[in-house]
């Protein structure tokens, strides 16, 4: 970065639609900057579901990459990747698996086969799945069981008993010290459109911070274009968010 004639600031930025950015050290000290252009680029961070808060056994998404024992049993709340990865490797490993979702099927928006053939196969390593259902209470018994009511879609409520509880985190934009600016955001992220640019003239945004990004990849390409047009407004590159493929 200094080859390349950059200046690193390290430390907390909070930027202003005036074309400056108050850029806070670790020792407190605070510095002016101007700005023409601006790109936003800090990333997503894990947002916690309520419906347990205060719970003090339920496993983070950290806690269950580090466990050093299999559960008896796991129920897990969440639909998406994270959740039917984590189902699948503790299935494997010998734990009694339960998804409550409160959609209607697992990893919303990919191919309706795909989404099949995983139930199909999940179903046969004996995880059970609960669609439209809501979690509305929680507790442990004397013998540290716990147990999870849930509301079904047929208003039906029912018991489940586990060891282990993991709520799958979700993801929301990282938007720290962006207040000022007062973007607009699409369901928890930073608006933008094909090129990158956000509500506010001059300013970008790129990678998970964005809608448009959930993999590296994605957001490597995506930094490249708001880089090209924060320069080059005459030639504006697009991305194809289409066009990059997915792994779960």
């Amino acid at each position: 970065l200094s080859e390349a004639g950059v200046r690193v600031f390290e430390g907390v930025g909070r930027p202003m639609p005036t074309g400056m950015i108050d850029v806070m050290d670790s020792h407190k000290e605070q510095r002016r900057l101007k700005w023409q252009k601006l790109i936003i680029a800090t990333g997503a961070k894990s947002v916690h579901r309520d419906v347990f808060k205060g719970f003090d056994s339920v496993l983070t998404d950290e806690d269950i990459l580090n466990l050093d024992y299999v559960p008896q049993e796991l129920t897990i709340l969440g639909e998406g990747a994270n959740a039917c990865e984590i189902a699948s490797i503790y299935a494997v490993m010998g734990s009694r698996v339960t998804i409550i979702s409160d959609k209607t099927a697992l990893l919303e928006g990919l191919d309706a086969q795909i989404i099949g053939r995983l139930e199909e196969q999940m179903k046969k390593r004996g995880i059970q799945i609960y669609y439209k259902a809501q979690p509305v209470d929680l507790y442990k018994d004397s013998l540290g069981s716990i147990h999870i009511e849930v509301d079904r879609e047929d208003h039906k409520r029912e018991t489940i008993i586990s060891s282990d509880i993991y709520i799958a985190s979700q993801r929301s934009g990282n938007f720290a010290g962006l207040d000022a600016l007062r973007l607009n955001t699409d369901n928890g992220k930073i608006a933008v459109n094909d090129f990158g640019e956000t509500s506010v003239q001059n300013v970008y945004a790129a990678g998970e911070v964005t809608p448009a990004c959930t993999t590296a990849d994605q957001s490597v390409a995506m930094a490249r274009m708001v880089v090209h047009n924060s320069v080059d407004e005459e030639d504006p590159w697009q991305c194809s968010h289409f066009s990059i493929p997915t792994c779960i």
